[in-house]
């Protein structure tokens, strides 16, 4: 996190940016940090949230 968690900022600007962009067809669901300066997500389509899919 090169910005020291400025939302305004690298990384978490874009991620904000790509999540507006998408926010009718996804969810990023928070799952595991990733080191000192990260956090991994799990993309979840909106059209198969709370359906069977396998």
């Amino acid at each position: 996190n090169c910005y020291y968690g400025d939302p305004e900022r690298g990384e978490k600007k874009a991620f904000a940016e790509f999540k507006e962009k998408v926010k009718n067809e996804a969810h990023f669901e928070p799952f595991l940090p990733i080191s000192f300066g990260g956090t991994s997500f799990i993309y979840l389509k909106k059209a198969l949230m709370g359906k069977e899919i396998l």
